[in-house]
């Protein structure tokens, strides 16, 4: 999300005495905390013992590039992209986000074995796998997952709430300069 138009009214705060750059520092810090909290509100629970997905979402400052402050929500879990996106034909098939990024994303046309020695039986149960034998050794069978999206809605779905953090931030700053004069 890019905030635009704020030229103007910074350079306004800096002419009253502010300080534009602390403040456009603390709001976009504010929305991204923000942004980082809806992110995590629409994780998925894996429903096992550990929801290091949702714990691995954070938001970190980007130091200023020239003239711009930004900061950014990130997680570098290994299973986040499928998880956002999707896997496999019924990730292809199950829209959301991926569907906005078509062509931008390939999917595995086709399902999957996994050794059953290398799944939990509880995960298997949990994603839906199908037990197979194949020459005496038993598999898991895939065709993927759906796209259940979490960093995507939370920006888009709260665009509105963020702004009116940043403004909020903004507005403050202007109370506090008239107040004291």
């Amino acid at each position: 999300m890019a905030i635009t138009n704020v030229k103007r009214l910074m350079k306004k705060l800096d002419e009253l005495g502010g300080n534009s750059e602390a403040v456009f520092e603390n709001a976009v810090e504010k929305a991204g905390k923000a942004i980082e909290r809806y992110a995590k509100d629409y994780c998925p629970e894996s429903g096992l013992s550990d929801d290091t997905l949702r714990d691995s979402i954070k938001f970190e400052m980007v130091k200023k590039d020239g003239k711009k402050t930004k900061g950014r929500v990130v997680t570098n879990h290994e299973y986040a992209a499928y998880v956002e996106f999707g896997t496999g034909p019924i990730g292809a098939k199950s829209g959301g986000v991926a569907s906005k990024l078509a062509g931008k994303i390939t999917y595995k046309s086709d399902g999957w074995y996994i050794p059953a020695s290398e799944i939990e039986p509880a995960v298997a149960e949990q994603y839906h796998f199908k037990l197979v034998t194949i020459g005496g050794v038993d598999f898991y069978y895939s065709e993927g997952q759906a796209a259940q999206p979490y960093m995507y809605p939370a920006v888009v779905g709260k665009e509105k709430a963020i702004g009116n953090i940043v403004r909020y931030q903004i507005n403050k700053e202007i109370k506090r300069i008239c107040n004291s004069r």
